[in-house]
């Protein structure tokens, strides 16, 4: 019996029996880590896909949120082997905002959301683990719901374009909107005289800083003399005052192989609205330009070809450069160039004979409305959690 009290044998068995329910608990808590981690990154992954995706739409237009959560909830198909509550990974929220920050604003309409949320159905993961801490303690927990959201807002830009502004007419007044079909082929008066028709002021004449921020007169001649201007423009910009004459002109005419002061000689300015010339109040011409007049001006004489019946100086121009565009047969004014391989319908396609000679607009006090430019861009990322 003696013998028996003091036998010590076995006894590494019983501590290998506890160290072999830890290593396998620490193996199975891993696994769980593991598992936890990779269905946190496939939830992320489809946040953000949602929220970059969606918020390209935010435009300002209407249904811009409608169409930003269609997308938002149908960007990816997403699913994981993981989740023990369904195996898709599925939009739960969809928010919008006006700013975001420490303090989120909603968004009250399409105009001012500026921002997507997207937050996902949480996801079950089931523990392997449990098993075993309930095995040594009698309890453990079971499972672990993730979650993942995130939010992006659009950031448009444009590139290749020269420094070059105006003020959107149609904020003022929303029927002078350029967008509208039914201003296209109108002229719009770039700055306007001092009351009473006095000279010039010093002010903002349609020109912008530059990306670096650059306002000197000689930077904003280099950036017009670039037929390919590097630089890129966000949507917010900076405009450069003054006018600049001289400096707007040299850097124009050089684009034309024409260095010096003198206007480029084979630059035709196109004639102006009638109610434009005739007017001194008008922020926007009335379309009326007399295309006639001009051609037999410039053309010897001759008649106006039938394709051009009404048509606008942009059209004008691409027809004497003997480039091939696409009119709306019921808005004649609004232009598609280049020309879509598969015209849309109601549009003709208009081929010239070929170039005429050189006829470049010249710089001027006024801009023809042409059809609309939207800037696009990749959106950015703002927030993800």
């Amino acid at each position: 019996m003696k013998s028996l009290f003091h036998d010590e044998s076995g006894g590494v068995l019983a501590y290998g029996a506890v160290f072999g329910a830890l290593a396998l608990g620490m193996a199975a808590l891993s696994t769980d880590i593991g598992r936890m981690s990779v269905l946190r990154s496939q939830m992320q992954n489809r946040a953000d896909a949602g929220a970059m995706g969606g918020a390209v739409q935010l435009d300002g237009k209407d249904g811009a949120r409608a169409r930003a959560q269609a997308v938002a909830v149908d960007a990816i198909a997403a699913q994981s082997a993981i989740a023990g509550n369904g195996t898709e990974l599925s939009v739960g929220a969809i928010n919008f905002y006006s700013t975001y920050g420490a303090s989120p604003v909603a968004a009250a309409s399409d105009l001012d959301a500026k921002f997507i949320e997207v937050i996902l159905t949480p996801k079950r993961v089931n523990f392997m683990f449990e098993p075993v801490m309930r095995f040594i303690g009698g309890t453990g927990v079971a499972f672990a719901d993730m979650g993942a959201r995130a939010v992006a807002g659009p950031k448009p830009f444009i590139c290749h374009a020269p420094p070059l502004m105006m003020c959107n007419p149609g904020e003022l007044d929303p029927s002078l909107d350029p967008n509208l079909p039914a201003n296209f082929g109108r002229q719009i008066i770039l700055k306007e005289g001092q009351a009473g028709g006095g000279a010039w002021a010093p002010g903002n004449f349609g020109l912008l800083a530059l990306p670096d921020g650059s306002v000197g007169a000689n930077d904003i001649q280099g950036a017009l003399a670039a037929v390919q201007p590097q630089d890129c423009y966000a949507l917010d910009v900076t405009t450069a005052t003054g006018s600049k004459t001289e400096k707007v002109k040299n850097g124009i005419n050089t684009r034309f192989d024409l260095y010096g002061s003198n206007p480029a000689p084979n630059v035709i300015s196109y004639p102006r609205d009638a109610d434009i010339v005739a007017g001194t109040a008008e922020r926007m011409g009335n379309g009326n330009w007399n295309p006639a007049a001009y051609w037999s001006a410039k053309h010897g004489g001759a008649a106006l070809p039938v394709a051009l019946t009404g048509a606008s100086r942009y059209q004008v121009y691409l027809y004497e450069q003997g480039l091939s565009f696409a009119r709306n047969l019921a808005q004649p004014l609004q232009t598609a160039y280049p020309a879509p391989a598969d015209l849309p319908a109601g549009y003709e396609l208009v081929v010239p004979p070929g170039a005429s000679g050189w006829s470049y607009q010249a710089w001027s006090s006024s801009l023809e409305v042409r059809r609309p430019r939207t800037l696009k861009g990749p959106p950015y990322s703002g927030v993800n959690y």
